[in-house]
């Protein structure tokens, strides 16, 4: 008797642009960079570098479709060789020009949840648990699933891959329409199973999951689903990733309110492609201040999205999502702003800065930080980090698409970032002498480890707020720091929150001295969380290390970043002892 396997799917359709023609391969190259060097026959060719003929005159053939090689006469027989312009496409090191043609059709996958196989819509069986019960009530056996462990990933980047596995060959998708997107998690490939024979699956699916379906039809489990464990791999352990070697500008930390305000309006008047931006808050008035530089941003064709992370997602911040609603309706009624500059009405919960926007060369920079673009007045002081190296600003897109690649987001944004981030990593690269590293959630604990941990001949941190989370996030760290620091660490804050008031302020400060860790207020406005040790190190972050943990359920509702340079640290305490001589 038949058995009917039911594992549950992800199932994901769209319409998509995309580019279709087939690119130049490695073999192709060989061929154009050897026809470079001299004339030759197609024969001897063959024989230098190894390949049929039959091959070779393909590929002649179609290079010379593209005006790249062209057939000559050497000593009375016919051989090929590069046009001028082949010769300055190798010479240029330039990509080898294709003719694509851009369409437009419904693409669709499903993936199973044990193994993450991609499989087109078209190649499986598929049905919801109303099927199921079809199938059970007319007396077949019917065994469903329940995968526990790894979950599958489904950020903008992960969906765009699997996406690119289902399309053709000669096709490559360049962005889909958020409004025909279908996401489902509630529905099975439904397989058939008789004895050892396995109907319903194409041939690509890999031998792991057949035995999953192998196993599940032959248990004599009476309970309904069969638990089967996931075989994904699990998350990366590594809380903080490697630092990327570039070449840092002095022009690139961001120090002080009127620089932040000099940095936006650089960013601002250069963007003429695109400009995405996340802080925590919003305000109109923020936004009206710099009206007309945005207006002139999208007259050069910038477009502009614009997220929030007050509150959360099923439960935003009232006062900032007005200011939200009211900022968006102004724009829908500007004939230049209309379609160009997007408020996004939903929440991410993230308490991150973000700048990225395009440098009107063909570049991108990312600021990151503690400034909220459009809320300050800038009359506070803050950090920011301008990010220009290409792999830098890859990373800080594709936290930014992770943020909003949830349910009630557009999801082509997200997958918009993703493309671009991909991109980015092609380009060529330029290392340096110094590090950088972006740090999200839990990261942010583990740099604080190791600087606590490194016998720094400094340590100084800083947080706006001073808080719950003072003890474990900022006083025991600098206790570990005072067991081997030439100087005592410093704790700097600006004003209390939660349950930490003035009333209670004397009893911290008393049991901070009694660590070895001097607790300093500034009074003056300052709006900056920072932490810096030793000579070298410095991060920037949106975290406020002295009122707030990171919560391992929202992993970047805390974006940073870690520089690593020599004096860098050093020279940001001079430059704080100017403008805070208590220090």
């Amino acid at each position: 008797m038949s058995t009917i396997v039911a594992i549950p799917i992800r199932r994901m359709s769209a319409k998509f642009v995309l580019e279709k023609g087939r690119g130049w391969s490695a073999v192709d190259e060989l061929v154009l960079w050897a026809l470079s060097r001299k004339p030759m026959a197609a024969t001897l060719l063959a024989q230098e570098i190894d390949l049929p003929r039959r091959v070779v005159l393909e590929v002649i053939i179609r290079m010379m479709r593209f005006r790249l090689v062209e057939a000559v006469l050497v000593d009375g027989m016919p051989a090929f060789q590069t046009t001028e312009y082949g010769s300055h496409v190798v010479s240029s090191g330039s990509e080898i020009p294709t003719s694509k043609l851009r369409m437009s059709r419904n693409v669709a996958f499903v993936t199973d949840l044990i193994t993450d196989t991609v499989f087109a819509r078209v190649d499986v069986k598929t049905d919801n648990a109303s099927g199921l019960k079809y199938y059970r009530d007319r007396g077949v056996d019917v065994r469903d699933v329940k995968v526990t462990g790894a979950a599958l990933k489904t950020t903008p980047r992960e969906n765009a891959i699997r996406f690119q596995k289902v399309l053709r060959r000669d096709e490559t998708f360049l962005f889909f329409d958020g409004d025909t997107v279908v996401d489902r998690g509630d529905e099975y490939i439904v397989a058939t199973v008789d004895g050892e024979e396995i109907r319903g699956l194409p041939g690509k699916a890999p031998q792991t999951l057949l035995d999953q379906i192998s196993m599940v039809a032959k248990s004599k489990e009476a309970a309904r689903p069969i638990v089967v464990p996931s075989l994904l791999p699990a998350e990366d352990g590594r809380p903080l990733p490697p630092l990327t070697s570039v070449t840092i500008e002095d022009g690139d930390f961001i120090f002080g309110d009127e620089a932040h305000r000099q940095a936006f309006a650089e960013v601002i008047g250069a963007a003429n492609r695109r400009v995405f931006l996340h802080s925590t808050f919003l305000r109109r008035d923020g936004f009206l201040a710099w009206k007309e530089e945005i207006k002139a941003a999208v007259r050069r064709g910038a477009r502009f999205e614009i997220f929030w992370g007050s509150g959360t997602s099923d439960n935003p911040n009232e006062k900032t999502f007005t200011q939200a609603t009211a900022l968006a309706a102004k724009i829908a009624k500007d004939e230049i702003l209309n379609g160009h500059v997007r408020i996004h009405l939903r929440s991410t919960g993230s308490h991150s800065k973000l700048l990225i926007a395009d440098d009107g060369k063909g570049g991108y920079a990312a600021l990151i930080g503690s400034c909220n673009w459009l809320y300050t007045g800038f009359n506070r002081l803050e950090l920011s980090f301008r990010c220009r190296d290409p792999r830098l600003v890859a990373d800080a897109l594709d936290l930014f698409a992770a943020l909003v690649a949830r349910p009630g987001f557009k999801p082509e944004i997200g997958t918009e970032m993703f493309i671009l981030s991909k991109n980015l990593r092609a380009r060529p690269v330029l290392e340096g002498p110094h590090g950088v590293r972006l740090i999200a959630g839990g990261s942010h604990e583990a740099v604080l480890r190791e600087a606590s941990g490194s016998s720094p001949s400094r340590f100084l941190i800083a947080s706006d707020k001073l808080g719950n989370s003072v003890f474990p996030n900022a006083i025991i760290p600098a206790e570990v720091a005072a067991a081997a620091t030439r100087t005592v660490p410093v704790v700097v804050y600006g004003d209390t929150t939660g349950l930490v008031s003035g009333d209670t302020v004397p009893t911290i400060l008393h049991d901070a001295q009694g660590r070895g860790v001097r607790l300093l207020r500034i009074s003056e406005g300052f709006h900056a969380k920072f932490l810096l040790w030793g000579e070298d190190d410095l991060v920037i972050t949106s975290l406020n290390w002295c009122s707030w943990s990171t919560d391992p359920d929202a992993p970047r509702a805390e974006i940073g970043i870690h520089i690593r340079r020599g004096g860098i640290a050093r020279d940001t305490e001079l430059k704080l002892k100017m403008i805070w001589p208590e220090l």
